[in-house]
C-alpha cells in the first residue's frame, strides 16, 4: 500500500484504488494535493489549502467525438480537477490520476507553481532560500523535491520520496524564509 506521512500523520493513498470515471473518492489524488499544499505552507509562510478534488469527466464530449469518427470509446482514461486557494484565489489544476503517488506531488506541484506566483505578484512562491527568486520543482530517481533553479539536481526540500515502506515526507524542511 501507498502511503505518506505528513507532519506525522500518515495519509493513505490507496485507499479506493485506482481512480476511474465510474466513481472514486479519489482518496490518492486528495492525499497528494494536501501533500502538496501543506509544503507549499511550510516553504513560503502563506496559506494554501487545498479546496476541491473531484474528477475530471469529459466522457459526453468523448463520446460524441467517438461516435462521429465511428471509433469504439475507450474509458481507461482518469483525469481529476483540483482546486487550491492561494491567499484565497481559487487555482484549478488538472492531472492524470492514473499514476503513484510520487507522479501526481510532482505534477501537482509543476502544475500549481505558476498560478501560485502569478498571485503573489513579486514575492517569490515559494522563496527560494538566499536568492530572490522562486524555487522550482523537480523530480529524480523516485522522490520530488523543491529545489533552486541554478541548481537543478540539489534538493533544498524534499516533498515526496520512495522509500520500501511507501512514500514519505523528509524530515528536514527548510525554515522557508528566504534572504537576500
Amino acid at each position: 500500500m501507498e502511503h505518506a506521512e505528513l507532519n506525522g500523520t500518515e495519509l493513505n493513498s490507496t485507499q479506493a484504488g485506482p481512480l476511474s470515471p465510474f466513481g472514486d473518492p479519489l482518496a490518492q489524488v486528495g492525499s497528494a494535493a494536501a501533500h502538496v499544499a501543506a509544503s507549499l505552507s511550510r516553504l513560503s509562510g502563506v496559506g494554501v489549502r487545498v479546496t476541491a478534488v473531484r474528477p475530471h469527466d469529459d466522457s459526453d464530449l468523448r463520446a460524441q467525438g467517438a461516435s462521429l469518427l465511428g471509433m469504439p470509446l475507450e474509458r481507461d482514461y482518469a483525469e481529476a480537477a483540483v482546486d487550491f486557494s492561494i491567499r484565497g484565489e481559487v487555482v484549478r489544476v488538472f492531472v492524470n490520476a492514473q499514476q503513484g503517488f510520487v507522479g501526481l506531488a510532482g505534477q501537482l506541484a509543476h502544475a500549481v507553481l505558476d498560478s501560485g506566483q502569478e498571485i503573489m505578484g513579486s514575492t517569490p512562491f515559494p522563496p527560494c532560500p538566499g536568492h530572490a527568486h522562486p524555487m522550482t520543482v523537480e523530480a529524480s530517481a523516485g522522490r520530488v523535491f523543491w529545489c533552486c533553479p541554478g541548481a537543478p539536481d540539489t534538493a533544498t526540500a524534499v516533498l515526496v520520496e520512495s522509500g520500501r515502506a511507501g512514500h514519505r515526507r523528509s524530515s528536514e524542511w527548510p525554515s522557508g524564509s528566504a534572504s537576500g
